[in-house]
């Protein structure tokens, strides 16, 4: 069984799995938990929690059976601990030969003024943790040179909609973006059709909790999308 998820619940779960005689596979989003921090004079109750959160870690990746990670920094990590022989890195980018880019949904980029354009995309709810207009800057830069070869698409909700305006107008690059309010998790495949390279803020936003607001590797692989 493949387990993710946090050091409290990767434990639990690596102990289940090892009481039910079942062998397990702990995939460990971030090595560096396993790396004891030093005391802090400035910080100690939050080095006592980072020293109890890779004490745990340590705990869960001896238990498992093998541990994946999903990038070479990690796998060094693993490796430094002791775990090379049970340590192994999982692909993060499709093979092309098995996939083929969904058909872009003709309606939604008519809707949208996505037509003959090459469409960069956002999740709005990512921009609240990213320098919130580092997108929007590099879009102004990229009308100085491109013209208006492509749009910007950035999908959230009404409440998110000002701020998205108001960014736009203040870099006077409105025509360029279009604000899409009602995509849905039913109707999210088509809408990600239209989008032809896929916006993630800088690396810190990117942990695993941020799935839910980005592009996923699965949803990326359904429809091709770079990101």
């Amino acid at each position: 069984r493949v387990i993710r998820g946090l050091f409290v619940d990767a434990f639990a779960a690596v102990r289940a799995a090892n009481i039910l005689g079942v062998r397990s596979v702990y995939e460990i989003t971030d090595a560096k938990r396993l790396i004891l921090p030093t005391a802090s004079p400035f910080n100690d109750k939050r080095s006592e929690y980072e020293r109890m959160t890779a004490a745990l870690e340590l705990q869960a990746a001896k238990a498992a059976d093998y541990l994946a990670v999903r990038c070479d920094e990690d796998l060094d990590i693993l490796r430094s601990r002791g775990f090379e022989q049970k340590s192994f890195l999982l692909p993060t980018c499709p093979d092309a030969k098995h996939f083929s880019p969904r058909p872009r949904n003709v309606e939604l980029s008519a809707r949208h003024k996505l037509t003959n354009v090459a469409v960069i995309g956002c999740v709005a709810a990512t921009l609240r943790q990213d320098k919130p207009d580092n997108i929007f800057r590099i879009v102004s830069h990229m009308t100085k040179t491109l013209g208006d070869a492509f749009a910007l698409t950035v999908i959230g909700s009404q409440s998110e909609r000002h701020a998205v305006t108001q960014t736009a107008k203040a870099l006077r690059i409105e025509p360029f973006v279009r604000f899409i309010p009602e995509a849905t998790y039913d109707n999210a495949p088509e809408y990600l059709s239209c989008i032809d390279v896929m916006y993630y803020p800088e690396r810190r936003v990117c942990t695993d909790a941020s799935r839910r607001y980005c592009i996923s590797p699965e949803e990326a692989k359904l429809t091709a999308t770079p990101v």
